[in-house]
């Protein structure tokens, strides 16, 4: 080998000379030993070189923990280092053909040239956010905690680098891109490095862009950077150049182009699973220098204190205008164009736009992560502008720093929320803890045509003044203004509405680390109407007075998660309200209304309600003095970690008094009081007379978080007298019940149910002596029972018996058994029994479905043996008499006030008597001859064998009575028979009050569970 003979050549001419004149004898045989020794150890270096590095290689990058690292050393000499195939990670992220290094090893050392030859690297990234940028290779460039930056240092050679046939392939989401890449870098330290790096051309698959390269020139003391991309499979599209110098009086820049494409996922860090696009563009175009006093420097390390020290004498013109558009797999798109200027002369920056900022955000209401409020205020989204001539930040870099930031702009929703907000802001930029030192600004946020939850307005506005105390906070004042409100509230199948014509509160609020602090100094508000279907309705305005409002609340800390009220002072006042209560609009008047909330997290909170005066007038109730007082201990040591066991006290009191004179019911009080916690709150309550007995009692306990609970009520026997407690006092439905001497009890178990209430019940009626609808009536004994309470229900089985009533005549032993409930939403009485005895007979009515409200109803009248005497009376013939029993049946038909009969028809049992003396048949058959003079002579004592009465009565019409008999008398013509129909003119409607009485009783008790007709 050349190195060999060079080696031994220059080794032996030493030799000659060292050991000839200076060593002889033994030492010379020492070192003629040594020397065969190391000779024999350099022998087998130079053997086992190759095999050694190989080693050595391997070695480093198992400590450094290269995954899966593969190399082939295949050269070590004097002059040349080469190696080839080398790999590295999981999927050979890195890998490269061949790679030398080529040498004077002597002349090394003193500054010479290292060749560095790669060629065939190729670099793998992946950059859809998958997987790490560098694949498993990532590891090998993240800095550990504390890690220091490393710096180039300064080699005793002059490095080479050439970069040849090289590639990056780069994963994303359109596919595997294969860039060529090419470098050449010269140069031993910081100070003289220079070259040059270059992408140019590429694939995307089998796809070649249109133009592609991407350049950097660097030196010491310039940079220049080129691109030129126009690759419509990737969508990036641009060309621009920007190069810095440092020459002439200091450094100076330009920049000139664009690029637009779409941003990878690896870009996006922890959203890129949130983003489906992003695309952008970006256009730049300035220019900018900083002039140096002193003399240049020519190198970057050594230009930075001077480019720092003299940053006052800089200027700076930038246009830099970005747009983006982005898409979110929720569905949410953003489209926006933000046209920046920024401008510097010397220590001062202004920050402005070319023209106005535009931007617009659609697809909110299908994003499930959003809220339901954001979609209902901005509908599917939102366009909006800043306005570019008052819009801008200025700051100046001098001592203080001081800044100030105007904006002002307007937003559009989709559902047609129009906003506009303005702004300005100054202050001085401080350092850690005061970087807002000193900020003082003025906010304004208008909206109008909101739309958001069920709450409608025309306009709406919030002003905000503030000022930044430095470690004291933030101070300032408030105004709150609504004009035209509206909410809606869904409850039930019902809308519940609230309408507010104005709304003005403004005061002052303190903030600091720890607590905020809102004052209302003065606040009114105008409502108009109040909506509760089936509870209230206000429709004449009522004025609302905020007296005072003061609260403070303690901010959460590295120690405390959530928000607490410390402090709260309140009080609101109207002066008078009307309304109308529930479903039959019940009026009534309140005045002199109040409502306080007070207290602090060390002594508790009280909130008490009071109203003056209310008056119902539809019942005739005035009510007075009413209060309502709820209170709660409320203290850091005190408070359970469940809100829901706060323990809390609640007492309601006031008057009623009667303003019905006929009802002569005296005045009363009632009182209730509760204590427990909001999962269970003990409930006791009654209602009494002023001077006098407990009415009603009720007993309970309730979980007021769920509404669920359980009372038991108690109606304590109750004497009803002429002139006293009548059954209209509990329900103006009963107001045709009028009692003399009766008693009146019950007893209900009510079970809540997420407010719901439910439950069953009995009440005992017994009555001496009274008038129901306007039917005298005595011992009267009712026994109901009832199920359900917001719709109650009386099941089969209610029994009513009435010992003596008087129709016009008499009806003894009366007794009902029916049912009322609802069927259908529609009040259903199930009469199961109804039956009168009239003069030894029985009239009932066949059991049967009433439907209470409907105006066309069915009934079937039944007749067991009624006399044939008494029925002739009932119906006011006292010219016809006569001996028997009929029985049969009478369909009557109601249709609103007229009563229809259609094939009614009685008839006796067996042989009678029937006496006829009209004097109006008898002038009728006059002219009919010696027979008919016969047959008048023969029905004055007539021996009937069939005796029938049928019954018709049209709708508008007169009822129609046809009397048919069969039989003879005997003392005429010698008994021979006779068979007669003969129409009676008569009023019928006696009878009809008789058959009728069972169920205008039966209907009239139950309206006052029900609904009355």
């Amino acid at each position: 080998m050349v190195f060999e003979k060079k080696y031994w050549q220059k080794l032996s001419t030493v030799a000659s000379l060292v050991f000839g004149r200076v060593f002889t004898g033994k030492l010379l045989k020492i070192i003629l030993g040594l020397g065969l020794t190391l000779f024999l150890l350099g022998s087998a270096l130079i053997f086992y070189r190759i095999p050694i590095a190989q080693y050595l290689v391997e070695y480093v990058a198992q400590q450094t923990r290269i995954p899966n690292f593969k190399i082939k050393v295949t050269n070590v000499s004097y002059d040349t280092f080469a190696l080839e195939d080398l790999t590295a990670g999981d999927a050979a992220e890195f890998s490269l053909e061949s790679l030398q290094l080529n040498f004077d090893l002597f002349d090394l050392w003193r500054g010479g040239v290292l060749k560095v030859n790669i060629d065939r690297l190729k670099l793998s990234l992946d950059v859809t956010g998958k997987r790490p940028l560098l694949g498993s290779l990532d590891i090998l460039f993240s800095d550990g905690e504390g890690a220091e930056p490393t710096v180039l240092s300064v080699l005793p050679f002059r490095p080479e680098l050439h970069l040849t046939n090289s590639e990056v392939n780069i994963k994303g989401e359109q596919g595997l891109i294969y860039l060529p890449l090419a470098a050449e870098i010269i140069g031993t330290s910081e100070d003289d490095v220079q070259g040059w790096l270059s992408f140019e051309g590429g694939k995307l698959g089998d796809r070649e862009p249109e133009e592609f390269y991407l350049g950097a020139i660097f030196s010491s003391s310039d940079l220049q950077l080129d691109w030129d991309v126009n690759w419509r499979e990737l969508g990036f599209e641009g060309e621009g150049a920007a190069s810095l110098f440092l020459d002439g009086p200091g450094l100076s820049w330009n920049v000139f182009g664009g690029i637009k494409g779409s941003v990878p996922a690896v870009f996006l860090g922890d959203h890129a699973a949130d983003v489906k696009m992003l695309e952008g563009e970006v256009k730049l175009d300035g220019v900018g220098e900083i002039n140096i006093v002193d003399k240049s420097p020519k190198k970057w390390r050594t230009a930075i204190g001077p480019l720092l020290e003299n940053l006052n004498r800089s200027t700076a013109d930038l246009s830099l205008e970005i747009q983006t558009r982005a898409l979110l797999h929720s569905g949410v798109s953003l489209e926006s164009n933000l046209p920046l200027r920024i401008k510097q002369a010397g220590l001062d920056t202004h920050l402005g736009f070319n023209r106005d900022v535009r931007y617009e955000i659609s697809g909110l209401q299908g994003d499930q992560s959003l809220p339901s409020e954001l979609g209902d205020l901005l509908g599917n989204g939102v366009s909006g502008q800043f306005f570019k001539d008052q819009s801008e930040l200025s700051l100046q870099l001098s001592a203080g720093r001081p800044y100030s930031l105007k904006l002002n702009g307007k937003a559009k929703g989709q559902e047609g929320i129009d906003l506009s907000y303005q702004g300005d802001v100054s202050g001085e930029v401080g350092l850690g803890e005061n970087l807002l030192n000193g900020l003082q600004g003025n906010f304004e946020l208008t909206a109008s045509e909101i739309t958001m939850s069920g709450v409608k307005a025309d306009k709406a506005q919030l002003q905000l003044n503030t000022i930044h105390n430095g470690s004291n906070g933030w101070v300032g004042k408030w105004q709150g203004e609504v004009k035209g409100a509206r909410v809606e509230q869904k409850n039930n199948g019902t809308i519940n509405v609230l309408k507010v014509s104005s709304g003005l509160l403004d005061g002052a609020y303190q903030l600091d680390s720890n607590s905020l602090m809102v004052e209302a100094r003065k606040g009114n508000a105008l409502l108009s109407s109040l909506s509760l279907p089936g509870q209230m309705e206000i429709s004449s305005a009522v004025s609302l007075l905020v007296q005072k409002f003061n609260t403070t609340l303690l901010l959460p800390s590295p120690t405390v998660e959530a928000a607490s009220l410390k402090k709260i002072d309140t009080k609101i006042t109207v002066k008078d309200l009307s309304a109308q209560l529930g479903k039959a609009n019940k009026r009534i008047s309140l005045a002199a209304i109040e409502l306080e909330l007070n207290g602090n997290d060390k002594a508790g909170w009280r909130m008490k309600s009071t109203i003056g005066e209310a008056l119902i007038p539809d019942v005739k109730i005035r009510m007075e003095n009413f209060s309502s007082i709820i209170t709660t201990p409320f203290t850091p040591q005190g408070t359970p970690d469940d809100f829901g066991e706060m323990p809390f006290e609640v007492t309601v009191s006031g008057h009623l008094k009667s303003e019905d004179h006929d009802l002569a019911l005296p005045a009363g009080k009632f009182s209730a009081n509760g204590k427990g916690t909001l999962q269970e709150l003990k409930l006791q309550a009654e209602f009494s007379l002023l001077k006098g007995a407990t009415l009603l009692s009720i007993g309970g306990q309730l979980d007021p978080e769920d509404l669920n609970g359980t009372f038991d009520v108690v109606i304590p026997k109750i004497l009803f007298l002429e002139g006293g407690v009548q059954p209209a006092t509990f329900s103006p439905l009963l107001s045709d019940v009028k009692v003399q001497n009766g008693t009146f009890s019950g007893h209900a178990e009510v079970i809540l149910a997420k407010g719901v209430p439910d439950g069953h019940g009995y009440i005992n009626v017994d009555i001496n002596d009274a008038v129901i609808s306007d039917l005298p009536v005595k011992d009267l004994a009712g026994r109901f029972f009832f199920q359900g309470i917001t719709e109650p229900a009386l099941p089969p089985g209610q029994s009513l018996k009435i010992g003596n009533l008087d129709a016009g005549v008499p009806i003894t032993d009366i007794e009902l058994l029916f049912g009322a409930f609802l069927e259908k939403g529609e009040p259903v009485i199930e009469l199961r029994t109804a039956g009168v005895n009239i003069t030894g007979g029985l009239i009932s009515l066949k059991p049967d479905k009433f439907f209470v409200l409907e105006e066309d109803q069915s009934i079937e009248v039944l007749v067991d043996k009624l006399d044939v005497k008494e029925l002739f009376a009932l119906i006011g013939r006292e010219d016809l008499s006569g001996t028997g029993m009929l029985s049969g049946q009478v369909p009557i038909r109601i249709v609103g006030d007229q009563v229809i009969i259609k094939g009614g028809h009685l008839a006796t049992g067996g042989p009678g008597i029937l006496q006829i003396r009209s004097q109006v048949i008898a002038d009728a058959l006059a002219s009919g001859g010696e027979q008919v003079e016969l047959l008048v002579k023969a029905l004055q004592n007539f021996s009937y064998t069939e005796l029938t009465l049928d019954i018709e009565k049209p709708i508008n019409g007169a009822a129609q009575v046809k009397l048919g008999i069969s039989g003879a008398n005997k003392d005429v013509l010698d008994g021979h028979p006779f068979r007669l129909n003969i129409n009676l003119e008569t009023r019928v409607e006696p009878l009809l009050e008789v058959f009728l009485q069972g169920q205008k009783i039966s209907q009239g008790l139950v309206s006052g569970f029900i609904k009355k007709r």
